[in-house]
């Protein structure tokens, strides 16, 4: 997909913040200043000739629909009775670190944009490639970072269903590439029937660059949302990642032991699993459910043995992501609210087997 150079929110918005800011600091004591809002025909002389002789004939409608666009989002305010290059807008805030992990540019340019950005954040987890004597499966997990910033405080995540014993497991590095990712520590809940699995890997190899790793928001009823996953493609020998648009159709809330469908729900009393209006195709465990924020807000999990009614009424389920927030919190030793434990391991040449 092609991106226009400066046509980003976040760009605009920090020459916005610049441009204020800048006449904040002129003012002098006791001498009165009109403070000026940007216009769309400022912002456009800050860009470099270069660019401008390139795209030219795209710019003016290019920016004429991203300040519409970021107005309709709330992120800027049309001031005055002008039109077209010559509206002076006003900026409802600039966060220097969002517009870095990109929140300001998710909403303009969309799912597309994200999946581009994020696309080496998701991988496959392949299990027994090329073993004629055992079943070859594949699933899926992604990397978050658990302080929402650009820290080395990142994870892997899955469904604990991707990762089970006695398979060799094959997740591919993100540099060099194809070379399999090696544990550190393999952490689980206790409790057996929540299917989420949490992996420390070795930090040269596992992470794609700490700009590209999600961090992680809150789920909301009718959020737009988008699933990253593998589903096992017949006919190709690579993996291949499949995107999916959907929504958050509803929560399932449930009390500790009670039974929704034929689920077993724990976490009584929170929203600790919802559905979402897409069928989740056999591969896309493990996979981010992603908000337009570029939030990860849940983990697709199993949670039907035979395949269950949602299924057929065409919904997925998601683990609520505050369930992942609390167990890396219990893995940093900073919460107690759920229990875990570690996993054995054995290193191979071509991936890790759980004992």
């Amino acid at each position: 997909m092609k991106y226009i150079p400066y046509t980003f929110p976040s760009t605009i918005l920090e020459f916005m913040h610049k441009y204020m800011t800048d006449q904040m600091n002129d003012l002098e004591h006791g001498v009165q200043k009109v403070i000026k809002s940007p216009s769309i025909a400022e912002y456009y002389a800050t860009i470099p000739y270069v660019e401008i002789e390139k795209h030219h004939m795209e710019y003016h409608n290019a920016l004429l629909r991203t300040f519409q666009l970021m107005t309709n989002e709330g992120l800027i305010t049309p001031l005055h009775n002008s039109v077209g290059f010559d509206q002076e807008f006003h900026s409802n805030g600039f966060d220097p670190r969002l517009a870095k992990y990109g929140q300001y540019d998710f909403p303009i340019f969309g799912f597309q944009y994200l999946r581009d950005l994020f696309e080496d954040a998701v991988k496959p987890i392949i299990l027994n490639q090329g073993n004629k004597d055992r079943i070859e499966d594949i699933g899926t997990g992604f990397i978050v970072n658990s302080n929402n910033n650009f820290d080395d405080n990142f994870y892997f995540v899955t469904a604990r269903h991707c990762i089970p014993p006695n398979a060799r497991i094959y997740v591919p590095a993100f540099l060099p590439p194809k070379k399999p990712c090696v544990p550190e520590k393999i952490y689980v809940p206790e409790n057996d029937q929540i299917d989420l699995a949490v992996i420390k890997f070795v930090l040269t190899e596992a992470i794609p660059g700490r700009e590209q790793n999600f961090w992680m928001g809150s789920p909301e009823i009718l959020d737009e949302i988008l699933t990253m996953g593998y589903p096992p493609i017949q006919g190709f020998i690579d993996a291949i990642q499949v995107a999916e648009v959907s929504k958050i159709s509803s929560f399932l809330k449930t009390t500790e032991g009670r039974i929704t469908g034929k689920g077993k729900h724990y976490w009584g009393g929170k929203e600790d699993h919802f559905l979402i209006s897409a069928r989740v195709k056999g591969g896309n465990s493990g996979g981010p459910v992603v908000n337009k924020k570029g939030e990860v807000v849940g983990v697709i999990i199993e949670l039907f043995t035979d395949g269950g009614e949602l299924d057929k009424l065409g919904y997925g389920v998601a683990l609520n992501v505050h369930v992942l927030r609390k167990m890396i919190e219990k893995i940093k030793g900073i919460s107690s609210e759920i229990n875990i434990k570690e996993l054995e391991f054995a290193i191979f040449e071509n991936g890790f087997e759980i004992k």
